[in-house]
């Protein structure tokens, strides 16, 4: 079972899978209404396209009814979940290449408040099945629950004390480490492959050691209307063409909790790039008034995958 990893932070979950398959075969399989009863359900309705519904009977007549309510071709979708015992919550997918010949399928399940712990090993189950479905293996339906049991003790229970706080990700660049060291140690460039959609222009000079401060044009989306403000970045680790690392904080103000961090190290073919968004340092009042995490690994993965397509075309 290639699980990559498995978060468990603010009332949700968030699953990344490494398949031994290329992203057009995994987006290909996922969007095949054949393929769905192999690992998820009877899908009664399937209008794959933003605004559509996703209709899943998942046995015995219990029906997920979902929007979709972004979707982007052959790279990743967001619908609501809508169980009719439930409130609605969110699900968000994203295919993307990792530059090693595999694929990684991040799923994100958000605004699950106490039913995450009952939701982890439940899509860890099914992801499993999608696997199986995926490499031509299949597994018995009758098995699910059994190995919905043994998947559980991976799982972190619904607890704040023990929640994840970091979220960090890797994917290998196919260009040498002083190219893509040019364009993460540069936060004018950051807005070409920044996936969470707040990162503006720089506004500042960029930095050059441990202790300057950058000031980014931002804009935070709350799904009703914009607001543009800008951050201070205050520089940790400079370290060239290996590390760069920065604590965010409002204009002036000390830094606010969270840290970015890209670690470049040589690869076979080119670059290993990890990207690194940690917010343990944040107070309870921050991560409420922030509503952070400000991100999920799908857009870290996604960044990654906008870094390796703007550096590999240069």
């Amino acid at each position: 079972m290639p699980l990559t990893s498995l978060m468990i932070a603010a009332g949700a979950v968030h699953i990344v899978w490494s398949l031994r398959a290329d992203p057009a075969r995994v987006w290909s399989h996922l969007t095949d209404s054949e393929n769905f009863q192999a690992w998820l359900g009877t899908l009664q309705i399937a209008e794959f396209e933003e605004g559509g519904r996703v209709v899943v009977d998942h046995g015995d007549g219990y029906v997920c009814d979902s929007t979709i309510t972004l979707f982007e071709p052959g790279q990743r979708f967001t619908m609501t979940w809508e169980f009719p015992d439930e409130p609605e919550s969110g699900v968000s997918v994203l295919v993307a290449a990792t530059g090693d010949d595999e694929t990684l399928f991040v799923l994100s399940h958000t605004d699950l408040a106490d039913l995450t712990a009952s939701y982890a090993p439940g899509w860890l189950t099914h992801l499993t099945y999608f696997e199986g479905s995926l490499e031509g293996n299949p597994l018995p339906p009758e098995q699910f629950w059994r190995i919905h049991q043994s998947l559980t003790s991976l799982c972190v229970r619904h607890d704040p004390a023990s929640e994840q706080t970091v979220f960090s990700v890797l994917r290998t660049v196919q260009a040498p480490r002083r190219d893509v060291w040019e364009s993460v140690a540069d936060p004018a460039q950051h807005h070409c492959f920044d996936a969470t959609g707040m990162v503006g222009s720089l506004a500042s000079a960029k930095p050059r050691a441990v202790g300057d401060v950058f000031t980014m044009n931002m804009t935070y989306w709350d799904g009703q209307g914009h607001e543009d403000y800008q951050s201070d970045n205050h520089v940790l680790v400079f370290d060239p063409e290996t590390c760069i690392a920065w604590a965010t904080a409002l204009p002036g103000g000390a830094p606010l909790g969270w840290t970015w961090r890209y670690d470049l190290e040589d690869a076979p073919s080119g670059t290993s790039v990890r990207l690194t968004y940690d917010w343990t340092e944040a107070s309870s009042e921050n991560v409420a008034r922030f509503d952070v995490p400000l991100a999920d690994p799908a857009a870290l993965i996604l960044s990654l995958e906008r870094l390796a397509r703007l550096v590999e075309t240069q």
